[in-house]
């Protein structure tokens, strides 16, 4: 259940500048409640969004503005508002705390209204790919766009990339893999199997006619091979 009860004065916009560019990762959020899932949807702050929050029977409004090319946040309530903070929990925070004379800090996320499913859910209605975030072992990845070429031979690959890149076949360690899988050998057992070494013929060669090898001399020429 949301925290706080927020309203939504202006959904904002997504640009891709902004949120598909090298900075998107700051325009991306969790829902407080899967940050302690495998696989993680992300949700938008929108450039210019609005947002109205009761708090104590007092409303805050946090907009969200452009810094740079990241987000940056400003906080009003009635007649205190804040300088523009890079994050949203300073922001909320310093005007909560000019209007109660506390030291409590609060959550931006939660007063923007991300705990809610039904506003994080209107803030992708019209997005034809969500970004989500995946961990493997240590590592959390996010995805923000995914993609094709029209290239079959490159199985669809975006251009600049070769298939040795691919697929890893310029790693040192795969071609060094590849080198050995590529070396002729065999072992002892496909010598003596496909009678590339004939122990009979040799014995022809070095002991006297009728003379019969015995299993333990037998077995030591085996063992030299």
């Amino acid at each position: 259940m949301p925290k706080y009860k927020v309203s939504i004065v202006f959904w904002g916009e997504i640009t891709r500048n902004l949120h598909y560019e090298p900075y998107a990762k700051a325009w991306w959020f969790a829902c407080p409640n899967d940050n302690n899932a495998t696989y993680i949807p992300l949700y938008s702050l929108c450039l210019r969004m609005k947002t109205i929050t009761i708090i104590n029977g007092r409303d805050f409004m946090i907009t969200v503005i452009q810094d740079n090319l990241e987000p940056g946040f400003l906080c009003q309530s009635e007649d205190l508002r804040s300088k523009p903070y890079k994050s949203s929990s300073e922001a909320i925070t310093s005007i909560y705390q000019l209007a109660f004379f506390t030291k409590t800090k609060l959550n931006g996320l939660l007063v923007i209204g991300f705990d809610n499913i039904e506003i994080c859910n209107s803030l992708i209605l019209d997005l034809y790919f969500q970004p989500f975030s995946f961990r493997i072992s240590n590592l959390n990845l996010s995805i923000f766009e995914i993609g094709i070429s029209d290239n079959p031979d490159w199985n669809f690959a975006s251009k600049g990339y070769k298939r040795n890149t691919l697929f890893g076949l310029e790693n040192e360690q795969t071609k060094s893999a590849i080198e050995k899988e590529q070396t002729s050998h065999c072992t002892v057992e496909d010598w003596q199997k496909n009678n590339i070494i004939e122990l009979i013929a040799k014995f022809e060669e070095i002991y006297p006619p009728n003379y019969i090898v015995k299993d333990r001399k037998l077995w030591a020429w085996k063992a030299l091979l």
